[in-house]
């Protein structure tokens, strides 16, 4: 009725926002009409002046969204002769009276941004912000901003560039999973590997690590390669301050989307087992086990092998993979030598090289056992 009474002809559309118990409709006639609709009772409103930061270029004046944002009623519109979008804002709270629209037009680093004039952007609420999307020298691309028009990206997002980026980041994740995992089989069924009749036991003069040494060393060898990583995965990411755990959670999913966090992730996953490997190779330690008096030993107290530091240290992507789920951290305190899954596929485990004895060389242990092999003989002769 409104519309038959008003116009010629109906609304082309017309645009709806909810906020503190108000409904806020725009009806874009061929003079767009603001109404609200508040404890069963309408009321008119003024529409904002969006020429009053340019000069009139006699362009159409269109509406593009209208939302509640902060106790704000925001409408961000689109002139068609100079391709600038405004946006217009003002409080929304049912205490306090409706303010004068604040105006602002749309800009990256203090300067306007322009779309084509049969283009506009679309636009819509964005968590605090409003989003937009819209066609920027023949690519489509993404930014938001604040109330204040200033676009927060000092490089919008191309929207075509990102389409299939998470499922290809879930595609590489997979492949790399499994590659490891054939790598890890591999190497547990290594031709030549003679066969185990016995569990992987310590001579009573080692003593496993302590669980405190062993987290301090690891912390100690892993911050060199984390922290790096850290910078090149997140860098050119926007990130914002978290209030609640689920805004965590959603931005944690958001930053794990990037092929830089992809990259750094992989690059992570083999520099480190690699450092791992070549250290505990040379020194049976690596700079964190050293600095805590630790070290790497195989079954029986013996230098581990080439084979089992690989298997070892190759295991530990799993392990990093597994860290959500915790089950790694329960296999050091549920063995008996406080091995992780690494150390007991590979049998080899961590002693505390302070307090343990050295293991005597080969030669030296069978000329032990025939020197005690005679005594006993000479003492059962003269018996």
């Amino acid at each position: 009725k409104f519309a038959q009474s008003k116009a010629s002809k109906p609304p082309l559309r017309a645009l709806l926002a909810a906020g503190h118990k108000t409904i806020h409709i725009l009806l874009d006639l061929p003079r767009p009409v603001l109404t609200a609709l508040e404890d069963g009772k309408w009321r008119s409103g003024a529409l904002p002046d969006t020429k009053a930061a340019t000069k009139p270029a006699g362009g159409k004046i269109s509406p593009l969204s209208m939302t509640v944002i902060k106790d704000s009623l925001a409408l961000a519109t689109f002139d068609s002769a100079d391709g600038l979008v405004s946006i217009a804002s003002r409080s929304s709270k049912p205490d306090k009276p409706a303010g004068k629209w604040e105006v602002k037009k749309v800009r990256r680093s203090d300067k306007p941004v322009t779309w084509p004039n049969d283009a506009p952007p679309g636009v819509a609420k964005f968590g605090k912000q409003l989003a937009f999307a819209g066609e920027e020298n023949d690519e489509w691309l993404f930014a938001a901003c604040e109330l204040d028009g200033k676009l927060g990206q000092s490089s919008p997002l191309d929207v075509f560039a990102m389409a299939g980026r998470r499922e290809l980041v879930e595609r590489v994740h997979n492949l790399f999973f499994w590659g490891v995992f054939g790598v890890i089989v591999v190497l547990m069924f290594w031709p030549g590997q003679t066969l185990r009749t016995a569990p992987f036991s310590l001579p009573p003069m080692m003593f496993p690590a302590r669980l405190g040494r062993r987290l301090v060393a690891a912390v100690i060898d892993v911050l060199p390669f984390m922290i790096p990583a850290s910078i090149l995965a997140t860098r050119g990411i926007d990130i914002k301050p978290a209030s609640t755990f689920r805004e965590l959670i959603e931005q944690a999913g958001v930053i794990a989307s990037y092929p830089g966090v992809l990259y750094a992730f992989l690059a992570f996953m083999i520099i480190y087992p690699a450092y791992c490997y070549f250290m505990e190779r040379r020194f049976a330690a690596t700079v964190g086990k050293m600095v805590m008096r630790l070290r790497v030993v195989g079954d029986a107290g013996r230098p581990a092998t080439p084979r089992e530091l690989a298997l070892r240290n190759v295991s530990k992507i799993i392990e990093f993979l597994g860290l959500p789920l915790a089950f790694p951290l329960l296999f050091p305190l549920l063995t008996r030598y406080r091995q992780r899954l690494g150390d007991k596929i590979s049998w080899t485990a961590v002693i505390d090289a302070e307090l343990s004895l050295p293991t005597p060389p080969p030669e030296e242990a069978e000329e032990q056992t025939n020197h005690s092999a005679g005594e006993n003989k000479e003492e059962g002769s003269g018996t």
